[in-house]
C-alpha cells in the first residue's frame, strides 16, 4: 500500500506510531487536489483530510467557504471521505474559549460539524490527540486498501 500525502501538508503524519500492519506500506508525496491522504493504488476509495484543532476552528469562520467546497469535492471524489481531527469533542468545545477571534459559540461549532456530516456525507473522527489521529487515519487507509484489493481479486465480480 502506498499512502499518498499531499505535499502542501504543513505537519504531515508519517505514521511512525503505527506498530503493525496487515499489509506492507510506504508513503509518497503527491500534489493532491482534494484531501491530504489517500491510497495510491485505489485513488477514489478513500480520502482523508487532517485537521489540527486550530485548523478546524478556522473552518468555522474565515475559511468556512473553502472548507465546505473541499467537503463537497471529497464527497464527490471518494467512496469514503473523512476528516480526522487531532482533538476530541471536548477540545473542540473548549477551543471556543481558547480562540478569542472570531468568537464561536460551542453550539455553533458542534452544529457546523453535524450539518457538514449530514449535508456532505463526510465522516468526522475526533481523536484524543495527534498520535491517536495518525493511527486511526492509518487504519482507515489500510482497511480501504484491503477491501479494494479483495474486490479486485479474480472471482469477486471484477473483470
Amino acid at each position: 500500500m502506498i499512502i499518498e500525502v499531499d505535499t502542501r501538508e504543513q505537519l504531515p503524519w508519517e505514521f511512525e506510531s503505527v506498530r503493525s500492519s496487515c499489509v506492507p506500506w510506504s508513503t509518497e508525496g503527491s500534489h493532491l487536489k482534494t484531501c491530504d491522504y489517500r491510497v495510491k493504488e485505489f485513488p477514489n476509495a478513500i480520502g482523508i483530510e487532517r485537521k489540527s484543532l486550530s485548523d478546524l476552528y478556522g473552518c468555522f469562520a474565515r475559511g468556512r467557504g473553502r472548507f465546505v467546497r473541499e467537503l463537497r469535492r471529497m464527497s464527490e471524489e471518494y467512496t469514503y471521505a473523512a476528516v480526522v481531527c487531532e482533538s476530541d469533542w471536548t477540545g473542540l468545545v473548549e477551543a471556543t474559549e481558547l480562540f478569542k477571534r472570531p468568537k464561536i459559540h460551542p453550539r455553533s461549532a458542534v452544529g457546523s460539524v453535524i450539518a457538514w456530516t449530514i449535508r456532505h456525507g463526510v465522516h468526522f473522527h475526533f481523536c484524543p490527540g495527534r498520535e491517536f489521529a495518525e493511527q486511526l487515519a492509518f487504519r482507515l487507509l489500510e482497511r480501504a486498501y484491503r477491501d479494494e484489493t479483495k474486490k479486485a481479486e479474480p472471482g469477486n465480480g471484477s473483470p
